[in-house]
């Protein structure tokens, strides 16, 4: 039965279930609300994503602080806000957060997500990790993109609710309060929610409008305190990635050409960007053809300069932020498939150097090599600060690219034939249709050691 429906009449010593409707926090010492926010009923009025269910009472954007009257439960707040304001660690203070809000709500479970543009994902949860959220479905997904909070008593009744988010759970969701998380501008950068209220101090196991207030009230608290954790882990991120910084402007101001150079700014790179691995093109105009070294084997290979996001990037000088490489229409999955590596994050930066032949007051440039970043560490999706440090990466680079030597350093080892090659695979297999060029340069060199023994026994 959904907080908009009729409830039979209540037993005796319960707590009157209340619709949420239009009612004020009520409590037996203070009888005091401050601008309550409007509510909006699914019966009355369809939500952002066009749905209206009966099951399903979402309290409208707050316009300003809804104040916490009951003197029993701002003390609760306030002791919440002095144990997690003297956590600086964001993964300890979310666990906090977490443990103290299912302890006053008496909820089984809950669980913070994180809100970066599109991407809603879990980042700590009390009990079993959620399953991944779609893009578009799932309550916490609708609490985000509208900034309202949802209580319901039957989740599976409730179109917003997505129902494989269960998987792995024992105990199924009934009850469900989601509130939205907002930083000082209003903005939502994070959504708590709660899951099945156990204890019967309230009458049947549903949140109450008292309930709804208080995680509201905790989402406050919650949002100061992650800032402040943030604010200081972004400090030390900055300090990290400055030092790093300075090791690789030290490294290209030593004496590197050819694969030392690529191999030197891959590794201080990835690094630097906390990615998976970072792959070094290098652009063959004369052939039409990328050829590049990766760090997770250092092996040497080459594609078409056409194909995939590292030729648009050539092509066209333009760097790109890809959230999920499948989703881009660019990008050829065989490699993964053929390996079992999964690519998501992407981000690539051109090299550029001036051409030779133009008018230095033009500031013409041509791209000779790329640089590629796969899969940012937990998770993580590459920054706009990301794109930022990567240009100012691959200025510094280009400086020292010389790329007729950075070629013949791959043409040394290979013939010139044209083979192509998938962009984020990792372990290319017997048979495979990508060029390595590494395992070519193995076979010249037995035939040289060959000859060499046939010259001796002569």
């Amino acid at each position: 039965m959904g907080c908009g429906t009729s409830r039979p009449p209540d037993q005796p010593g319960q707590e009157p279930q209340r619709n949420f409707e239009v009612e004020a926090v009520k409590s037996p010492v203070v009888e005091k609300t401050q601008d309550v926010s409007h509510v909006e009923s699914g019966t009355e009025k369809e939500d952002r994503f066009g749905h209206s269910s009966p099951e399903v009472v979402t309290y409208g954007k707050r316009k300003s602080y809804t104040a916490v009257t009951a003197t029993s439960d701002a003390e609760q707040i306030l002791q919440v806000f002095k144990r997690v304001a003297g956590e600086l660690n964001p993964e300890r203070a979310t666990e906090l957060i977490i443990t103290e809000a299912c302890t006053i709500l008496e909820a089984e479970r809950g669980t913070i997500f994180t809100v970066a543009g599109d991407v809603v994902r879990a980042l700590c949860s009390k009990g079993p990790m959620p399953a991944e959220l779609k893009p578009t479905t799932g309550i916490p997904v609708h609490v985000a993109k509208t900034g309202l909070s949802v209580v319901t008593e039957d989740a599976y009744s409730c179109d917003l609710f997505d129902q494989a988010v269960d998987a792995g759970f024992e105990n199924k969701t009934k009850t469900l309060l989601c509130v939205p998380i907002a930083d000082v501008s209003g903005k939502t950068v994070a959504v708590l929610e709660l899951v099945n209220k156990t204890a019967m101090s309230t009458g049947p196991g549903v949140f109450t409008s008292r309930d709804a207030t208080l995680a509201q009230q905790l989402a406050a608290v919650s949002s100061i305190c992650i800032r402040n954790c943030e604010t200081v882990a972004n400090l030390k991120e900055q300090e990290r990635r400055a030092m790093a910084l300075l090791d690789l402007i030290k490294a290209l101001s030593g004496e590197l050409t050819g694969n030392s150079l690529m191999f030197t700014v891959c590794r201080r790179a990835q690094d630097l960007f906390d990615s998976d691995k970072c792959t070094f093109f290098v652009v063959d105009e004369a052939r039409d053809l990328l050829w590049s070294m990766t760090t997770d084997s250092g092996k040497q290979i080459r594609q078409p300069l056409s194909v995939g996001i590292v030729g648009t990037v050539a092509s066209t000088c333009k760097g790109v932020n890809i959230a999920d490489a499948y989703l881009d229409e660019r990008f050829n999955r065989e490699g993964d498939q053929a390996s079992g590596y999964r690519t998501k994050s992407m981000l690539c930066a051109p090299i550029c150097s001036a051409q030779p032949d133009s008018d230095p007051a033009s500031n013409e440039k041509r791209c000779t090599a790329v640089l590629q970043l796969v899969n940012k560490r937990n998770g993580e999706i590459f920054t706009q600060e990301d794109e930022k440090l990567i240009e100012q990466l691959c200025d510094l680079v280009g400086d020292k690219v010389e790329p007729e030597v950075l070629l013949q350093c791959f043409q040394r080892h290979s013939g010139i034939g044209l083979a192509p090659m998938t962009e984020g695979s990792k372990v290319f297999p017997q048979g495979s249709p990508f060029r390595d060029i590494s395992r070519n340069s193995r076979r010249k060199s037995s035939l040289r050691k060959n000859a060499l023994e046939d010259l001796v026994e002569e």
